[in-house]
């Protein structure tokens, strides 16, 4: 796709695109997770909180994408809905 296009495609012009895109990025960035991530204060449990339920929906995406694929596993502990 020619970059001439892609207002077309986006329905705003690439500067806008660009320029939303560094906003987007800068209030992402501004979040007091990442702030006290990246500082050192965060405490130890939400550190934990936050690593353990990402493990959590990374086991059940796994399992999504099985059943999408027909090719299905449950892991150890995984509930399975339905």
């Amino acid at each position: 796709m020619a970059l001439q296009n892609l207002h077309r495609v986006l329905g705003v012009s690439l500067a806008e695109a660009v320029l939303a895109q560094g906003q987007e990025r800068d209030a992402r960035l501004a979040h007091p997770f990442l702030r006290s991530l990246t500082d050192g204060t965060l405490p130890k449990y939400s550190f934990h909180f936050y690593v353990l339920q990402e493990h959590v929906f990374s086991l059940q995406k796994v399992c999504i994408f099985g059943e999408g694929t027909g090719d299905l596993r449950y892991p150890v502990g995984v509930y399975r809905h339905g």
